[in-house]
């Protein structure tokens, strides 16, 4: 499939999609999250999130059918084009910061517990601006602040994008990963795009089929007709097994045709033997307990009828994470130790120019991970060693070790739970000065960046398989981005001229000052807090260690990673293992004998079954978000 002709991207159908999700769909979003809530236009269906106003997923569905008609269908490259809405769209909400700057500043709860903020982070120019009634980020006043933030995005987006392309060489090109969430997209834009040719018309059968199955299964979901949602079994469990977590979302079924079932079972015996056995074991032994009265942040202990969000959550914040710490470590040293020569292959390979050789690649991560850890420091004051330990050592160790957890399991962490403040912790002894605090994300403005590389390495798979040119996509991404960048700092500034945030006018962000004072609760009593515990990480060291050399020398290199998976998944997901573990059981032996395919074939229609069903509901989500977005939205008109 790389080898195919590879059409251009820049095209006006292209061109016309972004622009109305830049200047239609971001404004509502960020208007949305303003009066809604940062929930808004969210609907989860197992462990995925769909966003029912940006999703690109019903642009694609009707551009791809009115132009199967014409002289000149959509192409799976334009399909896969269109689908960048979702990635820079994200961008919208990241100048509600400012908002929340000023609001912190003026919050009764920031000021009864004594914190002050650093001038770099809440200019006192710019909050006597916003006290004088001038609510804008356009405002020189304000530019200390978003440079510094448009910097970090910058930063970060070279980083991830440089480790991308230097992972896709290491788990595509040299491992040969399958990346099955990916690959059951490139399979659904496929068939979109080859949809008039009579040779995928078997293809596009199971895909409408499977579309119309998610939809349904939406539909009915809303109606109250069948209920797919997250079922909550500790209450069930816990007299028997207090402290143990257990909980069944029957949607995870899907994800599991596409996952062999090797896969899905090992990750099934990682999460259980951490979040139900070793939660167990934590409780009976009077390990995890609650002694009154208990800190709600981070030592809050087990108690009956904490549901299994929490036990989870608690748990790995009091125990697992040291755990999966080591356990990454393990999986991100010892493979580059024992087996080095995929990783130095792509280090020598030379791509279509000097800047994407595999050197030169690694040279523009480190510059700019070293950079910005200058630039924290001078800001922050705080020592420079722990911030490039972040910002280059733990994002190349873990972007390596999540493209392998993506590209084995479908599944990979957004990242480990308070580890750039359990270093920050550690880096600066226990006294850390409190501006390096509001650098991290405890206070919404996270100016660290620890990249995790595994979607940009799944992207650039994707782009291969498509035959989209890597330069063609990156240019179209970042014109895109900044695009969505001005007009997110417009529109923020326009509706925050309207009225302050949060007000009558924008009720979704009054939970505000509840996080003013869990944040300045952290500043307060946790920020010398030690997360880490030193056993536990060389415990999970010696565990990933064990399992990564078992797998290497019975050539089962799945194992491991498949484990790690397992043991950090978030609630959604963990709840979603079992159900997911007997869709791969069934797509294994039963599919089979009913489709009557097997290898290639067999996989391809479990891609396009599962991308199906996927893309079905993410339309149901952009309808089911619209009937509750125009009632809501009338209640600002005058009358």
């Amino acid at each position: 499939m790389g080898s195919e002709a590879r059409a251009t991207i820049f095209t006006w159908r292209v061109l016309l999609s972004l622009f109305l999700a830049l200047f239609v769909l971001e404004p509502m979003l960020i208007w949305g999250n303003l009066t809604f809530g940062l929930a808004f236009g969210f609907v989860q269906w197992g462990a995925q999130a769909f966003y029912g106003v940006v999703s690109s997923t019903i642009i694609i569905i009707i551009l791809a059918e009115v132009s199967r008609y014409s002289e000149r269908p959509l192409s799976k490259q334009e399909l896969f084009a269109i689908t960048i809405v979702d990635r820079v769209l994200g961008l919208a909400v990241l100048f509600q910061s400012i908002p929340w700057v000023y609001y912190f500043v003026k919050s009764p709860s920031r000021i009864s517990f004594g914190i002050k903020p650093p001038e770099w982070w809440a200019p006192s120019s710019a909050i006597m601006l916003v006290d004088n009634g001038v609510r804008t980020l356009i405002h020189p006043a304000w530019m200390p602040v978003l440079s510094v933030i448009l910097f970090v995005v910058i930063v970060s987006m070279i980083m991830e994008m440089s480790l991308g392309y230097l992972f896709f060489r290491v788990r595509v090109i040299e491992e040969k990963l399958e990346f099955p969430v990916q690959s059951a997209f490139v399979a659904a834009l496929t068939t979109l795009g080859e949809a008039a040719d009579p040779a995928f018309k078997k293809q596009y059968r199971i895909f409408i089929f499977s579309l119309l199955t998610g939809l349904i299964l939406g539909i009915f979901n809303s109606l109250g007709l069948l209920s797919v949602s997250m079922y909550d079994l500790n209450y069930v469990i816990e007299n028997m097994f207090p402290g143990a977590s257990l909980a069944i979302y029957p949607l995870g079924f899907f994800q599991g045709l596409i996952i062999p079932w090797y896969v899905t079972v090992t990750m099934a015996i990682g999460a259980l033997s951490l979040y139900f056995f070793g939660n167990h074991i934590l409780v009976i032994k009077g390990i995890w307990r609650h002694v009154p009265p208990s800190p709600g942040l981070i030592l809050r202990g087990w108690t009956r009828g904490m549901q299994t969000a929490d036990a989870i959550y608690y748990s790995t914040l009091n125990f697992w994470v040291s755990v999966i710490f080591g356990f990454a470590m393990a999986l991100g040293i010892l493979p580059v130790l024992l087996s080095p020569k995929a990783l130095a292959r792509a280090f020598k390979l030379k791509g279509e120019s000097k800047i994407t050789s595999g050197w030169s690649l690694f040279t523009l991560f480190a510059s700019c991970a070293i950079l910005s850890a200058i630039v924290i420091s001078l800001l922050t004051g705080y020592p420079l060693p722990p911030l490039i330990f972040l910002t280059l050592i733990m994002s190349f160790i873990l972007s390596y070790v999540w493209t392998g957890l993506l590209g084995i399991t479908g599944y990979t962490p957004v990242n480990i739970p308070y580890l750039k403040e359990a270093v920050l912790v550690l880096g600066a002894g226990g006294n850390a000065p409190i501006s390096i605090w509001f650098a991290s994300p405890l206070m919404f403005t996270d100016l660290i960046p620890v990249s995790n590389a595994s979607g940009w390495t799944g992207t650039f798979l994707q782009c291969y398989q498509l035959g989209v040119k890597f330069r063609d996509y990156i240019t179209l991404y970042v014109i895109a981005t900044m695009a969505a960048i001005v007009v997110g700092i417009v529109m923020y500034s326009i509706y925050w001229s309207f009225a302050p945030i949060p007000s009558a006018l924008y009720p979704g962000l009054t939970a505000w000052e509840n996080e003013v004072i869990n944040r300045a609760t952290w500043i307060k009593i946790y920020s010398s807090y030690n997360i880490f515990k030193w056993n536990l990480v060389v415990a999970g060291f010696i565990a990933g260690a064990a399992l990564f050399l078992g797998g290497f020398f019975l050539k089962i290199p799945w194992l491991a990673p498949s484990i790690l998976a397992g043991m950090t998944v978030n609630n959604i997901a963990y709840a979603g293992l079992i159900p997911q573990a007997i869709g791969s059981i069934i797509r294994y032996i039963i599919l089979p004998r009913i489709y009557g395919a097997k290898g290639e074939e067999l996989t391809n229609a479990a891609y396009l079954f599962y991308s199906g069903v996927m893309m079905g509901f993410s339309i149901w989500a952009v309808v089911f978000v619209a009937l509750q977005f125009v009632p809501k939205a009338l209640w600002v008109l005058p009358y």
